[in-house]
């Protein structure tokens, strides 16, 4: 079987934005010889290309002798031409650089220039909370004190660095615990989905969240630990679907950033997702004033802060992380229009980005997408986007293939497709065991498709059975854990819907209406 042509220098490549470009194009024009140079006429050529085709690019570039070898020194060029261009937006490129010089400076004699440089890069790596930097500052310092004629003040000052270092280390200790148990209540929700689905679930997550490291704010040591302190607690409180102290808690943890000097310029993705988990629990609360201020912000950090202009995974990251909370919005909200107004928008933007967006979040707007045509009764486009979601594989997310295969399983119920829906009954119910995604309310619904419909006989026999069905469904969600599968379809409505003749969007605004009034009343 032939080796798989590398796409790497391609992706790459697709991913700079113009002012890149042109920085590669003025800074390595130049070959060899005095005229272009052969990376500017690979990089055109690459860059021409819609999808990569090496076949294309051997037969019309005649000054390619052996392609892997110029493609892999393009690479490099690339990234080296992407470290100048970015050389000062980050502190962390120039903690690194100027301790770079310190090192120079040290070996060059120069103590007391190499300490003034070293003040420097202390008071920026304290600024930003980074230890790593912070130890290796002091490492330094110790060695210029040895090496130079401050040789006297030596034993003050390793006693100094001595309390420093202890500090340092308690913080950054600090830090790590509160990193092990975010990583450890993300995990959890990763596995159950953003809400419990049983007892056990929210027993484990109750467990994270009963650290003693969580009773007070004051336990966090550094602006960075406080900030994940904030962000379990509001995940924890999400997970119960407390969104008002979710909400709380997510306010604080930007309270943070936004104080924190340099932090939103240094973690761009950092502030973004926390902008993200502000809109999901507007979302929950009703709140569209609050929710589409948060929006607007999102959208405009790249105006606010110009450098995120030249960064294509920050525009990714704001593109997605908006458009999946708007479409949430307005299908929770019951606005089907104009979610389904977006969805041509989004899958604008899902092209424009390509392999960029994480598999698992784009089967989660497609399954929106088959959602959204479902309710607008166009079942033809609905199946379309769940083919799509299916033929993702296992870069698909786990919880919306079960959704899919659920979905799928309701169209082909309507349509009375009797021979596809048997043959989907089974491979849905094997799915659901094997990922552990099944409700009861999953199983009733299985079990009701595949035994009573085929001995229903006459329109009364069907109402009677919905009828049925609807009393045994609404006795099962009294249980809270139950309740979240309706999150994502409303088993209810649909039947009530079939029970009155009435459309299926009609009777879920109705609920949906209800459901906001009390939500706001209760918050």
């Amino acid at each position: 079987m032939p080796k798989e042509t590398s796409k790497d220098i391609f992706h790459l490549i697709k991913c700079l934005t113009k002012s890149e470009k042109r920085y590669f194009k003025v800074n390595y024009s130049q070959g060899k010889e005095g005229g272009e140079s052969f990376y500017v006429k690979l990089f055109d050529a690459i860059d021409r290309q819609r999808e990569y085709d090496e076949k294309k690019i051997l037969a019309t570039e005649d000054y390619i002798t052996h392609l892997p070898t110029l493609k892999g020194r393009l690479y490099e060029v690339i990234l080296k031409s992407l470290a100048e261009f970015h050389a000062g937006s980050s502190t962390d490129v120039v903690i690194y650089r100027d301790l770079h010089k310190v090192e120079i400076l040290f070996n060059k004699a120069l103590h007391e220039q190499a300490l003034k440089l070293l003040g420097r890069v202390k008071i920026i790596a304290e600024s930003k909370e980074d230890f790593v930097s912070l130890f290796r500052v002091l490492d330094w310092e110790r060695r210029i004190y040895i090496a130079s004629s401050y040789s006297s003040a030596l034993e003050k000052k390793n006693s100094e660095l001595y309390i420093k270092e202890q500090e340092y280390i308690k913080k950054f200790s600090n830090l790590s615990e509160y990193k092990q148990l975010w990583d450890n209540i993300t995990r959890a929700l990763k596995v159950q989905g953003l809400h419990s689905r049983s007892e056990e679930e929210q027993r484990n997550i109750t467990q994270i969240i009963e650290s003693p490291l969580l009773a007070s704010e004051q336990n966090a040591l550094s602006n960075k630990a406080k900030g994940l302190h904030f962000n379990i607690i509001a995940s924890y409180e999400f997970s119960r679907m407390n969104f008002r102290n979710a909400l709380l808690n997510f306010e604080k943890r930007i309270e943070v950033i936004e104080h924190s000097p340099g932090s939103i310029l240094d973690h761009p993705l950092v502030y973004i997702s926390a902008l993200y988990n502000i809109l999901v629990c507007y979302q929950g609360l009703y709140d569209a004033k609050g929710f589409y201020t948060i929006v607007n912000k999102l959208r405009d950090l790249p105006s606010k802060y110009p450098s995120f202009k030249n960064s294509t995974n920050i525009q990714m990251r704001i593109f997605w992380q908006s458009y999946m909370r708007e479409l949430e919005m307005n299908i929770t909200s019951g606005n089907y229009e104009r979610a389904l107004s977006l969805i041509n928008i989004i899958d604008e933007g899902l092209k424009q980005y390509g392999d960029m967006i994480p598999g698992d979040k784009i089967s989660v707007f497609y399954y929106y997408f088959a959602l959204l045509q479902f309710i607008a009764d166009n079942k033809r486009k609905s199946l379309y986007w769940l083919n799509r979601i299916f033929s993702m594989g296992n870069k698909a997310e786990v919880i919306v293939k079960a959704l899919a295969h659920i979905l799928l399983l309701i169209i082909q119920y309507e349509r009375g497709d009797a021979d596809s829906l048997e043959y989907t009954i089974k491979s849905t119910y094997r799915y659901l065991y094997k990922s552990r995604r099944i409700y009861k309310l999953e199983t009733i619904l299985l079990h009701y498709l595949r035994k009573e419909t085929p001995n229903l006989n006459n329109p009364k026999e069907i109402i009677d059975s919905f009828i049925r069905l609807k009393v045994e469904i609404e006795e099962i969600v009294k249980d809270p854990f139950e309740l979240n599968a309706l999150a994502n379809f409303d088993f209810i409505s649909w039947l009530e819907s079939k029970i009155e003749n009435k459309k299926f969007a009609d009777v879920a605004k109705v609920k949906i209406l209800q459901k906001m009034n009390s939500v706001k009343a209760v918050h």
